[in-house]
């Protein structure tokens, strides 16, 4: 398994992260408050605000080898 495979566990992954690029872009929000963006999309409808907090936190954690991996510039 590659590195973007062992971060990106499915395309709802891929499409969350790719979000919080956008919303970080946007300066809409604080990203410590993006999990409520998250759950408010129409596309994550079924996302719990648990799996959103949960998304938020593995974007953080893995911010750098994310936006390489997502080709983020």
């Amino acid at each position: 398994m590659s590195q973007v495979e062992l971060l990106i566990a499915n395309d709802e992954e891929h499409a969350v992260f790719t979000y919080l690029f956008e919303l970080q872009e946007s300066g809409k929000t604080n990203m410590f408050g993006a999990a409520a963006y998250i759950i408010n999309q129409p596309q994550f409808k079924t996302i719990s605000i648990d799996l959103a907090i949960n998304l938020v936190k593995k974007w953080m954690d893995n911010y750098e080898a994310l936006r390489v991996a997502l080709n983020i510039k």
